[in-house]
């Protein structure tokens, strides 16, 4: 267990949040809620965040209504598809804490964030050890990914940290009273399970992709839903968002079953860096 950490209840909510920094972030990031039911998932709900959250659609507003939610979650646990950290070498922070709150500070743009990192690095893309070892596609600051790095950091992670109003594991030890957050990558689970497949498109090919993706999950979970009109939602979203916040919250439930591996995975680095859970 992490020192200071007590014995905790099982926790039987999970969430799989499928993060966007786009400009209309609301409509990209999208929320599975789910329940654990003794061997099974029990997929409630699943839409964009603009609908579950009922705001705009805009980046600011949208992800300042996402940390009030999750602030309210108190007996979640809560999967974000974004990097919480960065390679250690990259870091200047005595504490992966003292990294995160002073992140907004010190990254004034996204832009700002990339052209920082490169320049720290010669030019060269350098992966976090969990990176590496769980095959995510692409480095915290690469093209794809850092502008979804910057605002996951800065505008989710960073005031609901600074104001101590969740846990990130396995950063900061679990509490009972509060929402724990953890990494997830749809992507590196997807890969893990050998389902690593085009699935995002309006060809049929891609929709016959999402359906093969979900019955495999589906099966390998087991996963149960709510009701036909869920699942149907998941195999028909085009960008696959629908998709990879379920895929988030199986990654989610997963991480639940091995509790030593939620609480302090076995290398030092992940305390500094961050830790998939897959």
């Amino acid at each position: 267990m992490v020192k200071g950490s007590v014995t905790l209840p099982r926790r039987t909510q999970v969430y799989g949040v499928d993060f966007s920094g786009a400009r209309q972030a609301g409509r990209k990031i999208w929320i599975t809620q789910a329940s654990v039911h003794a061997d099974s998932l029990y997929i409630e709900r699943c839409t964009s965040a603009a609908a579950w959250l009922e705001v705009s659609p805009e980046r600011e507003i949208c992800l300042r209504a996402l940390c009030t939610w999750i602030m309210g979650k108190r007996e979640a646990v809560i999967g974000l598809d974004f990097p919480f950290g960065l390679p250690a070498q990259l870091l200047e922070t005595r504490s992966w804490e003292e990294f995160v709150r002073t992140f907004p500070e010190r990254y004034a743009t996204p832009q700002h964030f990339r052209s920082a990192c490169y320049a720290a690095t010669g030019g060269r893309e350098i992966k976090r050890l969990t990176d590496r070892e769980n095959g995510t596609p692409w480095a915290s600051y690469n093209l794809r990914l850092y502008r979804q790095t910057f605002y996951g950091i800065s505008a989710v992670l960073a005031p609901l940290v600074s104001c101590g109003a969740v846990a990130v594991l396995p950063m900061q030890p679990a509490q009972a009273d509060r929402p724990w957050l953890i990494e997830i990558c749809p992507a590196a689970t997807l890969k893990r399970h050998r389902l690593y497949i085009p699935y995002k498109g309006g060809e049929a090919r891609h929709r016959r992709a999402r359906r093969d993706i979900l019955e495999t999950v589906q099966r390998l979970a087991p996963l149960r839903f709510a009701d036909a009109v869920l699942y149907d939602t998941i195999v028909e979203d085009e960008d696959g968002d629908a998709l990879d916040s379920l895929v988030a919250a199986w990654a989610t439930w997963r991480a639940l079953q091995r509790p030593g591996e939620l609480e302090k995975p076995s290398h030092p680095l992940y305390a500094c860096e961050g830790y998939v859970y897959h």
